[in-house]
C-alpha cells in the first residue's frame, strides 16, 4: 500500500457512475473508498458515518471555520491515508494544488441556487477528483450548500502518523 498503487487504483475508479446504495450495482461515496482501500487488505464498513468514526483516529473539525479547517486537513492530514467526513458523505483527502487540498470521491452533484434564491443542482453522477469547493467556478454555485468545507465534520487518520516510518513509499 503505497503512495503510487492507491493513486493508480483511484485513477481506474475516476468516471465510474454513483450509484446511492448501489443502486443499478454502482457505488456511491462509501462503496468507492471501501473497494479503494480493499486490494490492500484494508477493510473499512459500508457507510460514510462508520467509515469516519469507527476506524483510525477520529479528528473533531467541526468547531473550526472553513479555512480553519482547510488548514487542519493540509497539516495534519496524510495524502491517501485520510477521509474527511460531513454527514452522509465522505471523501479521501490526496494532497493538495497549489496549496488547496484535494479530495477523490464519488459525487452526486453539486448545489446551486439561480437569481430567485431557488435551489438546484448540477448533476455529475462519478468519481472525481475534486478541490473541496467543487462547482465553484459555476455563476449560481451555492456556497452554503455545495462548498464542502463549511459542512465537514471531522477527519480520520487511517494509521497514526508515526507509523509512517514503517511504511515505505507513503
Amino acid at each position: 500500500m503505497t503512495t503510487m498503487n492507491m493513486a493508480s487504483v483511484a485513477n481506474e475508479l475516476i468516471n465510474e457512475p454513483y450509484g446511492w446504495g448501489g443502486l443499478h450495482g454502482n457505488r456511491d461515496c462509501s462503496a468507492m473508498i471501501r473497494d479503494l482501500f480493499a486490494p490492500f487488505g484494508f477493510w473499512l464498513p459500508r457507510n460514510s458515518a462508520q467509515q469516519a468514526q469507527n476506524v483510525g483516529t477520529f479528528i473533531d473539525l467541526s468547531a473550526l471555520t472553513p479555512e480553519e479547517k482547510e488548514k487542519a486537513i493540509v497539516t495534519q492530514g496524510i495524502p491517501y491515508l485520510t477521509l474527511l467526513w460531513r454527514r452522509g458523505h465522505i471523501m479521501l483527502y490526496i494532497g493538495t494544488y497549489q496549496g488547496e487540498p484535494l479530495v477523490f470521491h464519488n459525487m452526486w452533484g453539486i448545489s446551486t441556487r439561480n437569481l430567485l434564491g431557488r435551489k438546484g443542482k448540477v448533476i455529475v453522477g462519478h468519481a472525481a477528483i475534486t478541490t473541496l469547493h467543487p462547482g465553484r467556478e459555476l455563476f449560481n454555485y451555492d456556497v452554503v450548500s455545495a462548498d464542502l468545507t463549511r459542512n465537514i465534520i471531522g477527519m480520520t487518520l487511517l494509521v497514526k502518523p508515526a507509523s509512517l516510518a514503517y511504511a515505505p513509499g507513503l
